[in-house]
């Protein structure tokens, strides 16, 4: 089975979370459970993301949070 992955670093690379999905999800599925499995202690200004994951719930999402979403 195929798997993707998504990456929560902080500015100077280090990891602090990372989440999986099947290949056959869509990548803006990754999203909201990764940020949801981040301490609470890790402040997340930014994220940047292709246009996959821009997605109506997201964005709302983020908006709520005040976390500006950057795209590659």
């Amino acid at each position: 089975m195929a798997i993707k992955k998504q990456v929560a670093v902080d500015p100077n690379g280090m990891i602090h979370c990372v989440g999986t999905t099947t290949a056959n999800e869509h990548d803006s599925q990754g999203l909201l459970p990764l940020l949801e499995k981040l301490p609470n202690e890790f402040k997340v200004d930014g994220i940047f993301c292709d246009k996959g994951y821009q997605e109506p719930k997201n964005k709302e999402y983020l908006q709520r949070k005040k976390i500006k979403m950057l795209f590659l």
